[in-house]
Order: C-alpha cells, then sequence, then structure tokens
C-alpha cells in the first residue's frame, strides 16, 4: 500500500482510532483497544487493522 513518505504506522493507527471512536461513539482509548482487539482476533497487526480502517475497508458499530 502507497502511502506518503511522511505518514507513519503510528499516523495510520492515529487516525484510525479517530475513525472507530466516531464510528463506535466511544474514547480513543477504547477505539485503539478495538483496533488490537480485531487484530487479535484475524492474526493481522495492528498497522494492518489501522491501514483497512482507513481504506473503509473494516468499520466498528456502534456499541450496544
Amino acid at each position: 500500500m502507497n502511502r506518503p513518505n511522511s505518514e507513519t504506522q503510528s499516523d495510520r493507527v492515529a487516525q484510525a482510532s479517530g475513525m472507530v471512536s466516531v464510528q463506535a461513539e466511544c474514547s480513543l482509548g477504547e477505539a485503539i483497544v478495538m483496533i488490537e482487539e480485531r487484530a487479535r482476533a484475524i492474526d493481522l497487526t495492528t498497522e494492518e487493522v489501522a491501514d483497512s480502517v482507513v481504506d473503509r475497508q473494516f468499520r466498528f458499530s456502534i456499541r450496544s
């Protein structure tokens, strides 16, 4: 996946956590945990899940 040189993996995780926070109506800390849990559940890295969130391949539902 091509990204601008200035964009780091932590930038993608930060961007994804913001997106998940809005999608799931949760705090940024909770969003990061959700990303990490999804990564473990499907055997991907946190960065891979973050990339998928930013690329709109993964979406997190509003919690009930």
